[in-house]
């Protein structure tokens, strides 16, 4: 009996403010979100985010906006693929906003494309299907300036580097993907 309560309380315990149990394997901190402190280890429980993306999502330790559907107001949605209240639909029509024009009928949310062929405004050429937003790169492959030939898969933007041999000697690759005076 007394095994049975340690468990309960332990389970009481990991349960957020908004109700959802957050639990994380043993010594995970998470890594690719940042906190609401600032830092770059990421969230473990809601408490530590905040603002337009107060929950947290253990499975990436990331701060978002939503991580099921009543989290979003009337007739919005919560995206399974990126975290974000969006709005619901079945149709293009459904969808009024110029920043998110098309459905994506398979999650029922409206998206900014659904291929590469409604990504047609400045650098961002190439549709991201996963998320439903248009981006500059999804590989190193998209990117043709000899300047910025590397894609982080966190920005999707082309950039100079994604690790240190590729800056010249004497510079180091920030946390921006951009060469820097100064070693690390």
């Amino acid at each position: 009996m007394r095994r049975v309560a340690v468990c309960l309380l332990l389970v009481l315990a990991a349960c957020g403010e908004d109700g959802t149990i957050e639990l994380s394997p043993a010594g995970s901190g998470g890594s690719a979100g940042v906190a609401a402190t600032g830092g770059n280890g990421g969230c473990s429980t809601s408490a530590q985010c905040s603002g337009a993306q107060p929950f947290c999502e253990i499975s990436t330790g990331s701060c978002v906006g939503c991580l099921v559907s009543g989290h979003c107001g009337a007739n919005r949605v919560c995206d399974p693929g990126t975290f974000e209240c969006r709005n619901e639909c079945t149709n293009d029509t459904n969808c009024e906003l110029l920043s998110e024009p098309r459905c994506d009928t398979s999650q029922g949310v409206c998206v900014q494309c659904l291929g590469d062929a409604d990504c047609t405004v400045g650098d961002h050429r190439h549709c991201l299907v996963s998320t439903g937003r248009c981006v500059e790169c999804r590989t190193d492959g998209d990117c043709g300036d000899a300047e910025k030939p590397y894609c982080p898969a966190s920005i999707r933007d082309c950039r100079p580097c994604l690790v240190n041999a590729h800056c010249a000697p004497g510079t180091h690759c920030n946390k921006d993907f951009e060469c820097e005076e100064g070693s690390r």
